[in-house]
């Protein structure tokens, strides 16, 4: 069985971590701030689509629909191309 896809929670997890190292880096000094500040930047911009249906799950008790799957391309002979080309991005 395939595992359900939960990126909207990795990316949750990401900025958590990411405020945590921000934060720490400002209370002692540390000379890495805007790389920090850099990183939790870039989940939060990640985070930003799914705002509303994380609000409403967390926040709002409230079930939500399923995320639309948007299509890599706009063209449809480049589908076939696509997982050649996202494969370096997937962690």
């Amino acid at each position: 069985m395939k595992p359900r896809y939960a990126g909207w929670l990795r990316l949750l997890l990401c900025a958590a971590n990411a405020l945590t190292i921000f934060l720490l880096n400002m209370s002692y000094d540390v000379s890495v701030k805007l790389p920090s500040l850099n990183l939790l930047v870039m989940a939060v911009i990640l985070i930003a689509p799914d705002l509303r249906r994380l609000a409403g799950v967390f926040l709002f008790n409230r079930r939500v629909e399923l995320a639309r799957a948007t299509p890599l391309f706009a063209h449809k002979w480049l589908e076939p191309l696509s997982p050649w080309i996202a494969a370096p991005y997937k962690g």
